[in-house]
C-alpha cells in the first residue's frame, strides 16, 4: 500500500494542512510545508500506535510491525 498524504495551504489563512484520506486524518494551521508533512507523520505514527481497540470475543489477533518511509 503507498499511504497517500495531501499537503495543501489554505487559501484563506495562508496556513498549511495536511490529509491522510485513507487513516481519516485532518491537520490544519500550519506555519509551513515542512511543518505540516512532519505534523502528518507524527499523526501517521501515533494512529498506528494506538493500542485501544478491543477485539471481538473469540477473534484471533495478528500483529504486524509497520514502518513509514518516504516512496521514492
Amino acid at each position: 500500500m503507498k499511504l497517500k498524504i495531501e499537503i495543501f495551504q489554505d487559501t484563506e489563512t495562508g496556513q498549511w494542512c495536511y490529509d491522510v484520506p485513507a487513516l481519516s486524518i485532518i491537520g490544519t494551521g500550519c506555519n509551513s510545508r515542512e511543518d505540516a508533512e512532519r505534523l502528518a507523520l507524527e499523526a501517521i505514527e501515533f494512529t498506528l500506535e494506538e493500542e485501544n481497540d478491543q477485539p471481538a470475543e473469540g477473534a484471533e489477533v495478528i500483529t504486524y510491525d509497520v514502518q513509514i518511509a518516504k516512496a521514492s
